[in-house]
């Protein structure tokens, strides 16, 4: 759910009616290619702690500067620092937003609650509205809070870029799917993650939800034939193959196509590289179908 992409750093607040004085978006673009490169993080945290240092006319500036400082800081699990940034950072909601992703990085539910419970966000700045009711939206979820879904029918009004929108119908049909059990809205929700034009895991992981539903109300075939779509061999993430052949297994045992299923199952646990839990996973299952 990285909202704050390098697009966004470089247009969004322009958009928004910020104006950064002298090359602040120039070098503010520049960081943040570095925050999302491998291994540059330290060089990015760096870069945004001296531009939160500028003095500049607009403060929204130095305030963005100091959110990146926050999240890399979160990236090595420094909560101190990262709730010491947070705090000199002059805009409420976007200070709000930041502690936020503390107590999400730290687990600290009740926390985030206590802390955003009351905040009103579709009268935040529209940048912030989607990453706000994600972040609420997953607490509430985790403590079994139907408010979930309104937060993250909020987040999915807030945004027009596809994988938000992709992440915000996977959260909706998770909590549909395990909070408010309405398999119908579940099934609607993982099927415009399914037909979404993304990639990566989001879209294997709705997929995957989607085609389980499919399965289970009877439409096998349909189910395989979004499986089919990831093709699976070409993923380069083990832990990915191995849970996508899984997904093929139980649509085939929904099918009751053992044989089919328990080939899926031992393809899944013969990925190599796969994580030692999700081949013990298709281990079991493989020993739930076979003879």
């Amino acid at each position: 759910m990285n909202r704050l992409t390098w697009l966004v750093a470089a247009v969004g607040f322009v958009c928004a009616g910020v104006s950064f004085a002298g090359s602040f978006p120039t070098d503010f673009q520049e960081a943040m290619g570095l925050y999302q490169t491998p291994g540059k993080v330290a060089e990015a945290e760096a870069a945004f702690l001296a531009l939160a240092a500028r003095d500049v006319r607009d403060p929204s500036g130095p305030d963005a500067a100091l959110e990146m400082a926050s999240r890399c800081a979160l990236q090595r699990k420094d909560f101190a620092v990262a709730e010491a940034r947070a705090s000199r950072v002059g805009d409420a909601a976007l200070r709000t937003l930041c502690r936020m992703r503390i107590r999400e990085a730290q687990r600290q539910w009740t926390g985030l609650l206590e802390l955003a419970g009351a905040e009103a966000f579709e009268t935040w700045p529209d940048r912030l509205i989607y990453p706000a009711a994600m972040c609420r939206g997953k607490a509430y979820a985790i403590l079994g809070n139907a408010a979930a879904e309104r937060d993250f029918l909020l987040a999915r009004a807030n945004t027009f870029e596809a994988r938000e929108l992709a992440f915000a119908n996977l959260a909706l049909g998770n909590f549909y799917r395990d909070g408010a059990r309405d398999e119908a809205k579940a099934l609607a929700a993982y099927e415009a993650v399914a037909r979404a034009a993304v990639y990566g895991a989001v879209k294997y992981d709705g997929v995957i939800a989607y085609a389980t539903l499919l399965a289970v109300r009877g439409r096998g075939q349909d189910a395989l034939a979004h499986l089919d779509g990831l093709q699976v061999e070409t993923i380069p993430h083990p832990d990915w193959q191995c849970r996508i052949y899984q997904a093929f297994g139980t649509v085939y045992a929904a099918q009751t196509r053992t044989a089919d299923a328990a080939s899926a199952y031992r393809k899944a646990a013969a990925v190599p590289g796969a994580s030692e839990e999700l081949v013990r996973a298709a281990e079991k299952k493989l020993a739930g179908v076979s003879p």
